[in-house]
């Protein structure tokens, strides 16, 4: 992307959804494209001055039946946008990730009240597994679908947008991160031992046994 984008990359700020759920997490050329495409529209469009006004609502978690082990402590908090004439709306759901059609049917709806939609998840795992299959729950898995799309629909419709100004500050900071292949690398030392945890429970088990009978063989002979 820096090849392609230039210095103009340094404008952009891209952020991982976290909204599409499935076992493909690779990214072939035309992804790729796709992004640095989409990316290209968004520098070459003309700036434009207007009205800004924005609303941030928060439904809690207690009030989404089936929540639990898939939404977090901080709920779902939608963001709804208008500038000029067009309208947007941002849902941002406390889980790790969550299913492609329940993301997709938010979306739908909010676009029926025509808000330019997007639902994003904050990869919280505080009520989910880390590794493999174990006790790995996605929103949407088991929380009542037609209630918080329900709820974020009356968000949305309830109260007004407040004129808001934007600000913003520059700094850098240098920060040291795993990459995929550490990350890779841990997640299969962590299957390892998950793996391998049923046969050092058997040893801890037999170990005394096995000495015990030993030393009772020793002690009579």
């Amino acid at each position: 992307m820096v090849k392609r984008l230039g210095s103009d990359v340094s404008r952009l700020i891209i952020i991982d959804s976290q909204n599409s759920f499935s076992s493909d997490n690779t990214w072939n050329d035309e992804d790729i494209n796709d992004l640095i495409n989409g990316l290209k529209r968004i520098l070459d469009t003309p700036d434009e001055e207007g009205e800004l006004r924005v609303k941030v609502s928060h439904i809690p978690r207690s009030k989404i039946p089936g929540s639990f082990m898939e939404i977090g402590d901080n709920g779902v908090y939608v963001m709804t946008i208008t500038f000029n004439d067009e309208r947007a709306a941002l849902v941002i759901i406390d889980g790790n990730n969550i299913k492609p059609t329940l993301a997709d049917e938010i979306r739908r709806r909010l676009r029926e009240e025509r808000y330019i939609a997007e639902v994003a998840t904050t990869d919280n795992h505080q009520y989910t597994g880390f590794f493999g299959k174990i006790g790995y729950r996605v929103v949407g898995d088991g929380v009542s679908q037609g209630d918080l799309i329900r709820l974020i629909l009356d968000t949305v419709k309830g109260g007004e947008t407040e004129d808001t100004e934007v600000s913003y500050m520059e700094f850098e900071n240098k920060v040291h991160v795993v990459g995929s292949d550490g990350f890779y690398g841990m997640t299969r030392a962590a299957s390892s031992a998950i793996k391998l945890l049923p046969l050092h429970a058997s040893l801890l088990f037999l170990a005394p046994i096995v000495l015990s009978i030993v030393a009772t063989y020793l002690i009579l002979h």
